[in-house]
């Protein structure tokens, strides 16, 4: 017998020994460090003491600093591990903690998985574990280049039912794909897809066509995923096509509408509604999308210059052959450096319900709700009864926040510069529209200067309007 086979042995017979130590100690339960494995103990109770519906028994647990929650964790190996496997799965689990990762779910996962296969009863990948699984690795493949943002992945995540738990992970939320398709199994472990477009459109009639139509991005971007991480053999929604043929919108907000904006922002007693309605103004004023307004953050604004701006940090910008050349400057007018000086600069937002830790949420309805009331009773009117804003009435129906874009850029357009009118690729620039791909090889200009020009304009008429 060579030296590592004696001190195997003796190791082997110090677990052993655990069971009288234990009973000579006169303790329930005895923890005792493995030499060796740091974070392995091995745990033995004496006869008189009953684990498991078993009396003696042992068990080993492996305890770590959890490198995700920091905090002290322990994870328990089940009853009838051997020796041998402890310190294999003690060996497994400080790799992970090495790699920032908390070992419990994997291990639990392996072994579950590792069952499945061995007793034969596991079906396949269910579409809750999946969907999760995608989430968690959405950008497992950069589009030319780039990785999408959290907004993004948070956006596609909901079309399918899930949403942040705050611990890093997913939750269900109730709605989307899941609440349809929960417990469904997505794919054999052969990679056979058990579900296919026919299943898609059962549950994408239903749904608001706008919502049907993302849902229909969401799942094409899932079936992709799926094949690339092996979990199916193939796309079943690769030839989904949109479900409905989305309206074009055409409402714009009146002057009278635009005046209550600005009215019921400065007198609300409630304040979130006044932290929604300042970012509509900043909308109006510098015709940004409403998330970039409502995640605009204090790092981004330069007002410390006689010719202040606003750089929209890439992952705002919206589309993807724009995002090659940075941030987009947006100039800010005097009333628009006005209305940032108004608000309370702390933390890393500008609009912010907990000092700046995070933003106001895009989905407001409630606040929607209240500002649409208020309008209505000041106005005489009620949007549910009037129907859809078209070409010739741009001004009827219940209206959205991101009609105040449509809005800022049509006034944009009918503002006159000496007796010109704002040249329609001032108006793009300042939208930060994409352009061309000739366009964006050949001309570089950004029209800051113009677009300063225009929007000082613009911001004097807000004014006129509002007082």
């Amino acid at each position: 017998m060579n030296a590592t086979e004696r001190q195997a042995e003796g190791v082997s017979m110090w677990v052993m020994g655990g069971l009288t130590r234990a009973h000579d100690a006169g303790k329930r339960e005895l923890t005792e460090r493995v030499k060796g494995y740091p974070g392995l103990y091995l745990i033995s109770r004496p006869k008189s003491a009953t684990k498991w519906g078993v009396q003696g028994s042992q068990s080993f647990v492996y305890a770590y600093w959890n490198p995700e929650t920091h905090k002290n964790a322990k994870m328990v190996f089940e009853p009838g591990t051997t020796f041998a496997r402890a310190k294999e799965l003690a060996t497994q689990c400080r790799r992970l903690v090495r790699e920032k990762r908390d070992p419990k779910p994997v291990i639990t996962k392996l072994k579950k998985d590792v069952d499945a296969l061995l007793s034969g009863t596991w079906d396949g990948y269910t579409v809750d574990e999946l969907f999760r699984e995608y989430a968690s690795n959405y950008n497992y493949r950069p589009v030319n280049g780039h990785v999408a943002s959290q907004g993004t992945i948070e956006y596609y995540a909901a079309r399918l039912g899930l949403l942040p738990d705050g611990a890093g992970g997913w939750k269900e939320s109730g709605n989307g794909v899941l609440s349809k398709w929960k417990g469904k199994v997505y794919a054999t472990r052969d990679g056979d897809v058990k579900l296919d477009d026919r299943d898609a459109d059962a549950i994408l009639r239903d749904m608001a066509p706008s919502v049907a139509n993302k849902t229909v991005e969401a799942l094409k971007r899932f079936g992709r995923w799926a094949v690339y991480a092996k979990r199916a053999n193939t796309n079943p929604f690769a030839e989904l096509q949109p479900f409905h043929e989305e309206d074009h919108r055409d409402r714009l907000f009146s002057n009278a509408e635009i005046k209550l904006l600005w009215q019921i922002t400065e007198t609300t007693n409630d304040p979130l509604d006044r932290l929604y309605g300042k970012s509509a103004q900043l909308m109006l004023l510098t015709v940004v999308r409403p998330g970039a307004a409502r995640r605009a953050r204090w790092v981004d604004f330069d007002l410390g210059n006689s010719s202040p701006v606003w750089y929209l940090p890439p992952e705002e910008r919206r589309k993807r052959q724009t995002k090659r050349i940075g941030r987009h400057a947006i100039p800010l007018s005097p009333m628009a450096v006005t209305l940032l000086q108004s608000l309370p600069r702390e933390g890393e937002y500008v609009f912010s319900t907990d000092g700046g830790r995070t933003p106001i949420p895009d989905d407001g309805k409630a606040v929607t709700r209240a500002f649409r009331k208020r309008m209505e009773t000041s106005l005489g009117r009620d949007y549910a009864s009037e129907p859809e804003a078209n070409e010739d009435d741009n001004f009827t129906g219940a209206w959205q926040w991101r009609d105040l874009r449509r809005t800022a850029a049509t006034g944009l357009s009918r503002i006159k510069i000496g007796p010109f009118s704002v040249p329609p690729h001032v108006i793009e620039a300042i939208q930060d529209h994409a352009k061309g791909k000739v366009s964006a090889a050949y001309l570089k200009n950004t029209y800051l200067d113009e677009a300063r020009q225009v929007l000082e304009a613009w911001s004097a008429q807000l004014a006129r309007i509002a007082a």
